[in-house]
């Protein structure tokens, strides 16, 4: 049962960003018929083509299965932290 718990808020994680796909393909599709009066299934693909792209580039940022890009967070937040000291607030 403690396992359970333990994979419980990632299985909410994934639950909820499945569905938030799942809605934009929706939302999608309804725009479409909505304005054209016809289904069309084409864009299918640019979701696919964004899948994959977004897969590529975490294989790529990545080393160990580690994103490089958490390491440039708190740079980020530094190198704001100077731009405000400057006077720069834009």
């Amino acid at each position: 049962m403690d396992v359970y718990l333990q994979q419980l808020p990632q299985q909410l994680v994934n639950g909820l960003t499945l569905g938030g796909v799942y809605a934009l393909i929706a939302i999608g599709y309804t725009m479409v018929y909505g304005i054209l009066f016809m289904l069309n299934f084409a864009h299918g693909e640019v979701y696919m083509i964004g899948g994959f792209a977004g897969w590529w580039a975490l294989n790529l940022l990545s080393r160990n299965n580690v994103p490089i890009m958490n390491c440039d967070i708190p740079h980020a937040h530094r190198c704001h932290g100077r731009h405000r000291i400057a006077g720069n607030d834009h």
